[in-house]
């Protein structure tokens, strides 16, 4: 799409900010915090049906904002208004064409392969 080049960007600009309180990466570190803590009772995991596909967009870029300006001397060094334009750009702007050929515009949720899916359901999640 004409603006993955951006949203990889975006990216990395917005991952820092990303709470990890909430949020395990892999599958050893979920190993070390049982081995450490010992945990009593029973362990779940919780899937959401069609994750992607049910965050809301805008809702999602205001959390992102918050959260990333919540404190102006560790801000990156991008103004917050041309963060939130270029995010609503590569999210609700972007054309990408179906295997037949046909164009369509992601008008909500998160685009497959987008390099800010990941992310942005995370700061969702959080």
């Amino acid at each position: 799409t004409p603006t993955y080049e951006v949203a990889k960007q975006l990216n990395r600009v917005i991952s820092p900010y990303l709470p990890a309180k909430y949020q395990i990466n892999s599958t050893d570190e979920l190993l070390q915090i049982i081995r450490a803590t010992r945990p009593q009772g029973i362990i779940t995991s919780l899937d959401v049906e069609s994750l992607f596909t049910n965050v809301p967009v805008l809702p999602t870029i205001d959390i992102i904002c918050e959260t990333v300006y919540k404190d102006p001397t560790a801000a990156p060094p991008i103004e917050a208004n041309l963060l939130k334009k270029l995010l609503i750009v590569c999210t609700t702007e972007c054309p990408f064409f179906h295997v037949d050929g046909t164009m369509y515009l992601q008008t909500d949720g998160v685009s497959m392969g987008s390099p800010l899916g990941v992310t942005r359901v995370n700061f969702y999640m959080t």
